[in-house]
């Protein structure tokens, strides 16, 4: 029994510590879905702005270094935070850059039928994405504006 009391003591005080690591990665991409990238500097600005526990950028370099071995949905570089498939989006890559960065994640279609219908659903999602180079509007934001 005291095997049990022990480990339900330490889970209940390792909680708080999980769930805040949570909060701070869900900040990191949801501002990342948002931007592509963001700088440390500009995650510890909004993360203090919202939260009572303040960070500092030495922190915040700390937490994702651990993060990133745990391979989110972000990657690190030069102290920036960065979604990379979004910001493939945002750039406005062609479909080949994606078929190449799933290749890179050991992804192989498995006929022609998989991609056309790959294709579709990236089409769809590239014409709702925020493009950097329209200006933070989307494709069908654009179509709408200059076409109705």
């Amino acid at each position: 029994m005291g095997i049990i009391v022990s480990f339900l003591s330490n889970f209940m005080n390792l909680l708080p510590i999980a769930e805040e690591n949570q909060k701070m990665l869900d900040y990191a991409i949801a501002l990342t879905n948002i931007y592509g990238w963001v700088p440390y500097s500009q995650y510890v600005h909004i993360w203090n702005l919202y939260n009572e526990n303040q960070i500092t950028e030495d922190m915040a370099e700390n937490f994702f270094e651990v993060m990133q071995k745990k391979e989110p949905e972000i990657w690190i570089h030069d102290k920036t935070v960065i979604n990379e498939i979004l910001l493939e989006l945002k750039l406005d890559n062609p479909p080949s850059a994606f078929f190449e960065l799933l290749e890179e994640f050991g992804y192989i279609f498995e006929d022609k039928q998989t991609v056309e219908e790959f294709m579709k659903i990236f089409q769809e999602i590239s014409n709702n994405s925020r493009k950097w180079t329209l200006r933070g509007f989307t494709p069908t934001e654009i179509r709408q504006l200059f076409y109705n």
